[in-house]
């Protein structure tokens, strides 16, 4: 997937036996502190191209809205992304 913005990095990793395909994005929260927030698409050798889809354009909604917040001065509710495993 040649789509992904600047702050979103797309990896893999190993946990139980399995591979893990899922995007990772960098942001700063309201106090400064480097944060990175994972979505994970799910087991490389089961997950659907919709799937993966679904990660990546979620973790980019998660960078855009953050972006827009910081560059507009509001609070960025990253709670409301707690939901994703």
């Amino acid at each position: 997937m040649s789509d992904i913005p600047v702050g979103v990095s797309r990896s893999t990793y190993k946990t139980k036996g399995r591979d893990y395909l899922r995007y990772v994005v960098n942001w700063v929260d309201g106090n400064g502190i480097k944060r990175g927030r994972t979505f994970t698409a799910g087991a490389v050798n089961q997950i659907s191209v919709e799937s993966e889809e679904r990660a990546l354009e979620t973790a980019k909604a998660f960078r855009k809205e953050w972006e827009f917040c910081t560059e507009n001065g509001f609070r960025f509710d990253h709670d409301k992304y707690g939901c994703w495993k």
